[in-house]
């Protein structure tokens, strides 16, 4: 563990003399505020995201860290498109990366975005598809009927997963 927090030590900014914060990852209103929740998760879900296209280059490579937090909190810089990255991909990066916290997509509509992509190969190698397990279509559309049953005003609906022995929500 001590070489990969040697190497990865650049990667985070120490703020203040506090622990070392991710801030390569973070959205604007987490740096600006301290405040985290599931619409700064789209944020650093995009930044991941980017990662895996790009196939683990730094994010906002070529910037310090004082750069970084300084561009980001202002809205003055986001990723760039990554070569070869899909234009879905793009589209739903983009909507993840919206500066104002009310108007970034949510995980509910990441999944929606998705979902349309599924295919067989998907569903033969994924956990989520397992004899135990539904499609997340099937996952999407129970929950949506659920919702309606009861209805839920929020727009922002939870994602239920359930196995045969346990269910989380999440």
């Amino acid at each position: 563990f001590g070489l990969t927090h040697d190497i990865y030590e650049a990667d985070y900014y120490r703020r203040g003399g506090r622990s070392f914060l991710p801030i390569r990852w973070m959205a604007p209103e987490s740096l600006r505020d301290g405040r985290f929740d599931t619409i700064s998760d789209v944020w650093s879900f995009d930044v991941l995201l980017w990662e895996i296209v790009t196939l683990t280059e730094q994010p906002y490579q070529g910037y310090g860290n004082e750069e970084v937090v300084h561009y980001v909190r202002y809205g003055n810089i986001t990723l760039e498109r990554p070569l070869n990255c899909p234009e879905i991909l793009h589209k739903l990066m983009r909507a993840c990366w919206t500066f104002a916290p009310g108007d970034r997509i949510s995980f509910r509509s990441i999944v929606d975005e998705l979902v349309p992509y599924e295919n067989e190969d998907f569903h033969l190698n994924s956990y989520y598809h397992t004899q135990s397990n539904p499609s997340l279509q099937t996952v999407l559309l129970n929950n949506n009927d659920n919702d309606n049953n009861n209805n839920n005003n929020n727009n922002e609906k939870d994602l239920l997963l359930v196995d045969d022995n346990d269910s989380e929500q999440y």
